[in-house]
């Protein structure tokens, strides 16, 4: 396992140095805790890209259905994984402000995002895609739960081939998203993944801290030189789980890896050069 250079991208607030470009999916939710509580993750990163100067015509966000206002009222975060073959909870929200580009997370809608985002990234430009939702792993395959037929690893690969960023970051927050490592990694490529395998198959916190770290307010600039590397907020969510099933006195059922030199193994605790 190669070695994190922080350097790369720095997420507060070097989040838009070149231009950079989030792709932010959110699959099938499931009950409706989960659905709260996916919407709030994507709420949350998305201000967190715009307050670090990310353009509303820079970012994309894929729903399962059409935005429509969300029910007010606490998510629970403790339930077990929900398949993705269960009947889809009530619509997501957008915010009121909204004008960035939405669409239906399907494998067609991903597939066009993503062509359309390769029409417009440039060779010096970043393409961040975070998956939020649920996963699971099939004969070695990782899968990620969206309306219709689900989306492999492999088929994301595939979608993702002919662009050439400067660097693309793929976030997979859900279950079994280390399933996803293998199809995913290559050169100026960082893949961040919840679980280190397919067979970590329940409901992932990752994605709760690792979002919370883009929050200068939350501590995720560890080494407070105010700014927040993706080193810094990996390691920052990487701890925060640890403490969350310490706390519930529960086995920890997720390990969370990062693979930026292509090999597809990912590390438990990358380091900086």
């Amino acid at each position: 396992m190669g070695k994190l250079a922080i350097c790369w991208l720095l997420l507060l607030p070097g989040l838009v140095r070149a231009d950079t470009y989030l792709l932010l999916i959110t699959g099938l939710t499931g009950e409706d805790s989960y659905r709260q509580t996916f919407t709030r993750w994507a709420g949350q990163l998305i201000d967190a890209a715009r307050q670090a100067g990310l353009a509303d015509q820079r970012i994309v966000h894929l729903t399962p259905e059409d935005p429509a206002v969300l029910p007010a009222s606490e998510p629970d975060v403790t339930g077990s994984e929900v398949s993705g073959s269960e009947a889809v909870a009530p619509p997501i929200e957008l915010p009121a402000d909204a004008t960035y580009r939405t669409g239906l997370s399907t494998r067609e809608g991903i597939a066009q995002a993503i062509a359309e985002l390769g029409e417009q990234i440039g060779a010096q430009d970043q393409l961040w895609i975070v998956l939020l939702g649920h996963g699971s792993e099939q004969g070695g395959q990782g899968y990620f739960n969206i309306p219709g037929p689900d989306i492999s690893a492999a088929q994301f690969a595939r979608y993702l081939a002919p662009l050439t960023p400067e660097r693309l970051v793929f976030v997979a927050t859900m279950s079994s998203s280390g399933a996803f490592l293998q199809d995913l990694a290559g050169p100026q490529r960082i893949v961040i993944s919840a679980t280190r395998s397919g067979a970590e198959r329940y409901f992932a916190q990752f994605g709760e801290f690792w979002i919370a770290a883009l929050d200068p307010q939350q501590g995720g600039d560890l080494d407070k030189d105010g700014k927040i590397s993706l080193l810094e907020a990996f390691n920052y969510a990487r701890s925060e789980v640890e403490q969350f099933y310490r706390n519930d006195r529960r086995l920890q059922t997720e390990h969370a890896v990062l693979d930026d030199n292509g090999d597809g193994r990912g590390s438990f605790e990358p380091q900086p050069y």
